[in-house]
């Protein structure tokens, strides 16, 4: 995810997108951490919700709504 944040170029922050996306059709398992819930909801088949290091919710797009929910 940091390596997508401030600073990277469109045309970078594409080739990674892509090369992820790659990595994800050709494997069993793909450990995304990331802050960015649009990518996480497009891409990702579980969503693991955690907490100062404990698990908080497992699931799917619920589990970012509720995470949205938690910070208001």
């Amino acid at each position: 995810d940091e390596v997508l944040g401030a600073g990277a170029d469109a045309s970078f922050k594409d080739k990674i997108y892509i090369k992820i996306n790659d990595y994800i059709k050709s494997a069993k398992l793909v450990l995304i951490v990331s802050h960015n819930s649009n990518y996480i909801l497009n891409n990702c088949s579980k969503i693991i919700w955690l907490d100062k290091g404990e698990v908080k919710e497992v699931g799917g797009s619920e589990v970012i709504t509720d995470y949205l929910e938690s910070l208001r």
